[in-house]
């Protein structure tokens, strides 16, 4: 097998993977989604980028070091995505004007020198 080979495939998952992480990212900014995101997903996505980062190196393989460098970013985008999303849905009610301020009903205090409403008792 040509050596080439090998790192024609490692580039064409590296860009498959990033372009799907990116699309991911880029419809929860458009959407503006929350729901069904945990936090602890970004942090064992760069745990592992960074992890598998330092392996790359260390065995001197430059396309996954590239490959994880660009994981790694597209996991710290997503972690921001999420923030800014999350800090928008706490502020949109009452930006957006659809907040509606919901009150408990008024009810006057008794008039304890009228009779009406009381039962007397015999």
């Amino acid at each position: 097998m040509d050596t080439a080979t090998p790192t024609v495939f490692a580039l064409l998952a590296t860009t498959i993977l990033v372009a799907t992480l990116g699309a991911q990212t880029v419809q929860q900014w458009r959407e503006h989604r929350t729901h069904g995101v945990a936090r602890w997903f970004f942090l064992g996505q760069v745990s592992a980028s960074v992890c598998f980062m330092i392996y790359s190196v260390l065995i001197h393989s430059m396309v996954f070091a590239v490959a994880n460098v660009l994981i790694l970013m597209s996991a710290l985008a997503g972690y921001v995505v999420l923030r800014l999303n999350r800090k928008r849905a706490l502020r949109a009610p009452v930006k957006a004007g659809r907040f509606t301020r919901v009150e408990a009903p008024h009810f006057p205090a008794p008039d304890m020198h009228s009779t009406q409403g009381r039962v007397a008792i015999l």
